[in-house]
């Protein structure tokens, strides 16, 4: 994804450069919308905000699965949840202490109850 931003704004700027396309505060081209489910995305800050680890198929996740895919331990803030996946989050590794449900993205772990903020050790994502 990131690669196709990168792309996509050096084409506009460079069409810019060359007088092609009028040079704009705004990025010119629309962006493509990611195709199909990429997975179970938890970011560091609500509403989706500062680092993202990487996108999780379905399967397991061990706090140390968690941290090889960049979700630190208890540091998720916010998940987005393709349509008709569902995720569980645990408190605890090896899928233990409490747990939340989560089968739509969730800009904000603070609202759960109990709160959910910065207590994803291990999930099941299905």
């Amino acid at each position: 994804m990131l690669l196709g931003l990168y792309l996509r704004l050096t084409n506009d700027g460079g069409r810019m450069f060359k007088g092609q396309a009028p040079l704009t505060s705004v990025r010119p081209t629309v962006p493509m919308p990611v195709q199909g489910p990429s997975g179970v995305v938890f970011f560091e800050h609500v509403d989706y905000g500062g680092s993202a680890g990487a996108a999780l198929g379905k399967g397991d996740y061990t706090r140390a699965q968690l941290q090889a895919a960049g979700v630190q331990d208890n540091w998720a803030s916010s998940v987005r949840v393709p349509s008709g996946w569902s995720v569980t989050m645990f408190a605890e590794d090896n899928f233990g202490g409490q747990s939340w449900t989560r089968t739509a993205d969730t800009p904000n772990f603070i609202a759960l109850s109990p709160n959910a903020n910065d207590h994803l050790t291990s999930c099941r994502i299905s």
